[in-house]
């Protein structure tokens, strides 16, 4: 399944380095970072659950409004073809 997501430029050129490093896409990485911190979910502390729980202040949601303005921006999504 395609999704987007918005990464920061600075980490997404660490994110590049490090899959380099391991002869890895950005995809393929990714997508394996994400399966083990999933698979690992229950070794997060209990403050870092406690931070993720916490509702957004006023300034971070305005961020996360404007991060998801960009990417809505950004997206080349394909056309519906005529039937």
């Amino acid at each position: 399944m395609t999704t987007s997501i918005h990464i920061s430029a600075d980490l997404l050129a660490r994110l590049d380095v490090q899959a380099s490093r391991h002869g890895l896409s950005r995809n393929h990485f990714i997508v394996q970072a994400l399966r083990q911190t999933v698979e690992n979910e229950d070794s997060w502390s209990e403050e870092l659950l406690d931070v993720l729980r916490r509702p957004l202040s006023e300034e971070d949601a305005q961020a996360l409004d404007t991060s998801l303005a960009h990417v809505r921006m950004q997206r080349r999504s394909k056309k519906a073809p005529t039937l």
